[in-house]
């Protein structure tokens, strides 16, 4: 029989999606001032949280409302499309595969701010293990 503590600890904490990503952005080395670790937490935050199809064209048809042009509304910065657009959380399988695309991609590959020196810190597989049990466990 499964102890009541431990039902509490999978079915009541949660993860929040931000501290997920601060947490799991910690197997970067390299600055994080830098336009690569820009692109990482951007490819990071598109595998935790997706756009609902349809979204993106309700948001151009309200910006074309407001009166803006394309070339305005092709302007607009990635923070405020994914800050207006309903977003949901895929189900962990989808997640853990999308986070493993992430973590591949970056592996082994230099810091290009500090050449010979690698992106990835040495422990960033230990890292994405221990994120990775969150996100089995129904903890994200």
């Amino acid at each position: 029989m499964t102890h009541p503590s431990s039902l509490l600890i999978t079915r009541f904490i949660k993860y929040d999606v931000r501290h997920f990503m601060v947490n799991f952005a910690s197997m970067v080395s390299a600055s994080h001032s830098s336009a690569l670790f820009y692109f990482f937490i951007a490819r990071l935050s598109d595998a935790l949280l997706i756009i609902l199809d349809g979204e993106y064209d309700r948001l151009v048809a309200h910006l074309v409302a407001l009166g803006m042009t394309s070339d305005e509304i092709s302007r607009v910065s990635r923070s405020y499309v994914r800050s207006m657009v309903r977003k949901y959380g895929p189900e962990p399988p989808k997640i853990v595969h999308r986070l493993l695309d992430l973590y591949l991609f970056f592996d082994g590959m230099d810091d290009p701010d500090r050449p010979g020196q690698p992106y990835l810190a040495a422990n960033s597989w230990e890292i994405f293990v221990k994120e990775i049990v969150y996100v089995q466990v129904r903890c994200l």
